[in-house]
């Protein structure tokens, strides 16, 4: 690898962080999912729509626009959320947490533009920030 892929590497990884850290922030400020962990005998995290989000049990007869939560299957959710950083999820609200909370959903609509000018390799939905940094790795 030349020097140059190198340092664009490693700032589109400061960039990844930096991001991360405030879509994050503001999500875990605002609660547009309205998630809520709920103690019975096992540990359970519910979105806004009232679905169980690890298992298949549904806790209402409700979806979420009629999919299942956004997080729903996703190989790296436990039952206390999600164990990786993964920007291209923090960026994007599903149409409900969009409607509720429009300034919040506007901000990550301009976070998302900048990443796009580093090229989409940032964005990438249910991948962990090592595997964004590996895909960068490889490209060339």
């Amino acid at each position: 690898m030349n020097i140059k892929h190198n340092v664009s590497i490693v700032y589109k990884m400061l960039l990844y962080d930096l991001l991360y850290f405030i879509a994050d922030s503001l999500i875990k400020w605002r609660n547009p999912c309205e998630i809520t962990h709920h103690e019975q005998t096992l540990p359970q995290i519910i979105c806004h729509e009232g679905i169980q989000l690890k298992s298949n049990l549904i806790i209402h007869e409700v979806t979420c626009l009629g999919s299942g939560p956004c997080c729903e299957g996703c190989k790296y959710l436990d039952d206390n959320g999600c164990t990786v950083k993964c920007l291209g999820c923090k960026l994007g609200l599903c149409s409900k947490a969009s409607d509720r909370h429009p300034k919040l959903d506007h901000f990550l609509i301009h976070m998302t533009a900048i990443t796009r000018n580093q090229g989409r390799s940032l964005l990438g939905i249910r991948y962990s920030r090592e595997e964004t940094y590996q895909n960068l790795k490889r490209r060339r």
